[in-house]
C-alpha cells in the first residue's frame, strides 16, 4: 500500500493557519539540510477557502545562492504544483505538509525571478528542508518538472528580444498522462531505494528535460500501457 502524506493543516474558515517554517504546526523542529527559511507563514483563507493571503512575510534561501521572498499580502493557490498531482500526496493546503515549500515555489512561478528549473529545484529543497521526506520531494519534483510551469527568462537565446518572460507550455499538459507519469515514477522510485540506488535528483532533471512521451524515450519510456518504464 503507497504510504501518502496525512498531516492535516489546521486551516478552518476564519482561523488563519500559523506554523513556525520548517515545524508543521507541531513542537518538533526540523533541521534544514540545504538552506533556511526565514519568518513564520501565517495563511488566511480568501473567498473559498481554496486561495490562501500570506499574513506576514517569509523568505527562503537554498544554499547555493538563491533566495524568494513572499510578500505579505501575496495570494496563493498552491496552482504552481499541478493539480494532478494532489491526488497523490495531497493539496498543499489540506494533506500535504509541504505547505511552506508550496508558498515559496508559488511566488518563484510567480514573480520569474529565477529560471524554471532553479525555481522548480528550490521547491525541492524547501521540502527537504521544511520536513517532507525525501522520497514524497522526490516525487513531487519529477511531477513538477514535468506538469509545473515553465518559462523563457530575458537574455536568454529564446528570450533576448523581450524584456520579460516568455511563459511556455509544461512538457505534459494531459492531467491524466502526468497523474500516470508520476504514480508510475513513485513505484519506480520506490524500487530504486529499495535496491540502495535510489534515482538522484540529477538523473531526475535530466529525465524531465523533455516530454517523456514523445521526445526523450530512451530516459523516460512512456506509460505502462506502452511498455514498461526505465528510468
Amino acid at each position: 500500500m503507497r504510504k501518502r502524506l496525512v498531516f492535516l493543516l489546521p486551516l478552518v474558515f476564519g482561523i488563519p493557519y500559523s506554523a513556525a517554517v520548517g515545524q508543521h504546526g507541531s513542537d518538533v523542529v526540523h533541521t534544514p539540510i540545504y538552506g533556511k527559511f526565514t519568518g513564520t507563514l501565517k495563511l488566511s483563507p480568501v473567498g473559498d477557502g481554496t486561495h490562501m493571503t500570506v499574513l506576514e512575510a517569509i523568505s527562503y534561501e537554498d544554499g547555493l545562492g538563491h533566495e524568494l521572498d513572499v510578500p505579505a499580502n501575496f495570494e496563493t493557490d498552491g496552482a504552481s504544483i499541478p493539480r494532478a498531482l494532489w491526488s497523490i500526496v495531497g493539496s498543499p493546503f489540506s494533506g500535504g505538509n509541504y505547505v511552506e515549500a508550496a508558498v515559496i515555489h508559488d511566488e518563484g512561478c510567480v514573480s520569474h525571478k529565477y529560471s524554471w528549473e532553479t525555481t522548480h529545484l528550490m521547491f525541492y529543497r524547501a521540502m527537504i528542508d521544511s520536513g517532507v521526506g525525501e522520497h514524497y520531494a522526490k516525487v513531487l519534483y519529477y511531477g513538477v518538472r514535468l506538469g509545473g510551469p515553465r518559462w523563457t527568462p530575458p537574455g536568454s537565446p529564446l528570450g533576448k528580444a523581450s524584456a520579460t518572460s516568455i511563459d511556455s507550455r509544461p512538457a505534459v499538459t494531459s492531467e491524466d498522462e502526468l497523474n500516470a507519469l508520476t504514480r508510475d515514477f513513485d513505484t519506480e522510485l520506490t524500487e530504486s531505494e529499495k535496491s540502495g540506488k535510489a534515482f538522484t535528483v540529477e538523473q531526475i532533471d535530466e529525465g524531465t528535460r523533455k516530454n517523456p512521451l514523445f521526445d526523450n524515450p530512451s530516459v523516460l519510456a512512456a506509460p505502462k500501457r506502452q511498455g514498461p518504464r526505465k528510468f
